[in-house]
């Protein structure tokens, strides 16, 4: 049998938390140094010429960095292609979380 998505179990609540943690403080950093800069340097865009202001478009151009530093971290091999050929799942990682509360007959 093969596992087609990662399982995290309670005793993994604290290991990923802390991976929450530093995430949410390098994208903090990253976004303090750089979303001023993204404005001017985006300015010209055509939605954003058109009226849309930045800070309403700029969810859109989040996907677009989210999307290229993933692909980044694939080619990079720390990360699996949610588009390889084969893929159950197209699009996205897939995980489960199980716990306590839940009796799906997990041996520890």
């Amino acid at each position: 049998m093969r596992l087609i998505a990662p399982v995290f179990l309670e005793e993994d609540a604290a290991m990923m938390a802390e991976i929450m943690r530093k995430s949410r403080g390098i994208m903090t950093d990253w976004l303090r140094e750089n979303y001023r800069p993204l404005e001017q340097d985006l300015g010209q865009l055509t939605t954003l010429r058109n009226g849309i202001s930045y800070q309403r478009y700029f969810s859109q151009i989040w996907h677009y960095v989210f999307g290229y530093t993933n692909r980044e971290l694939i080619d990079a091999g720390l990360m699996a292609d949610p588009y390889e050929e084969g893929r159950q799942y197209k699009g996205f990682l897939p995980m489960a979380q199980i716990n306590e509360a839940l009796d799906l007959g997990v041996r520890r």
